[in-house]
């Protein structure tokens, strides 16, 4: 049987298409005439679990920070597979002057194991979540991935954010493991 959606993932362009597509009701009306965000939007689509409106909401704060001359960087904890950092440094690029940093934080092995905080969530992030393991305290820097909810590797994202997106690599930084480990380490 012909499956669509299977068919979209074969190809980048097809499969920004169908989801664009698929998701037309998400967009705001007064996103209509805002043409290049569109546009943008369309080259960062299968690269990210964001609905439609929250990727506009990322490329608008990124163009407010440029128009009101806020200085810092761009920090995403968890880049899945690199859009939504790839949409920002596009605006960055589009609105700014191209020199903010991308700093991109993930383990990029998936979540780690819940603990007894996590009950009302985990379970929609595992097939079998009786598997996980339930913890109920976990010690900084014990963090074990249970392979739920894994994005592209970090040759992957980097892959697609230098060569498709042309992001000149010097602006990306990225800070590998869990994030009580990075995040405070990167302040620095």
């Amino acid at each position: 049987m012909f499956n669509l959606k299977e068919f979209a993932k074969r190809s980048f362009f097809v499969h920004s298409a169908y989801k664009f597509l698929v998701r037309l009701n998400e967009i705001p009306l007064n996103k209509w005439s805002e043409v290049h965000q569109i546009i943008t939007i369309l080259r960062v689509l299968p690269n990210t679990m964001l609905p439609l409106p929250r990727l506009f909401n990322a490329y608008d704060c990124v163009k407010i920070l440029n128009s009101e001359s806020i200085k810092g960087d761009i920090v995403e904890c968890g880049v899945w597979s690199g859009g939504c950092v790839g949409l920002m440094a596009l605006a960055e690029k589009r609105t700014g002057n191209g020199q903010r940093l991308s700093h991109l934080f993930d383990s990029f092995e998936g979540l780690p194991q819940p603990t007894i905080k996590d009950n009302e969530h985990y379970d929609r992030f595992s097939k079998d979540p009786t598997r996980l393991n339930i913890r109920e305290k976990v010690l900084e820097g014990e963090l074990t991935a249970i392979k739920a909810c894994v994005g592209a590797t970090k040759n992957h994202v980097e892959n697609f954010l230098v060569q498709h997106l042309k992001l000149n690599p010097e602006n990306l930084k990225f800070h590998i493991g869990w994030f009580q480990n990075t995040v405070p380490q990167a302040k620095h």
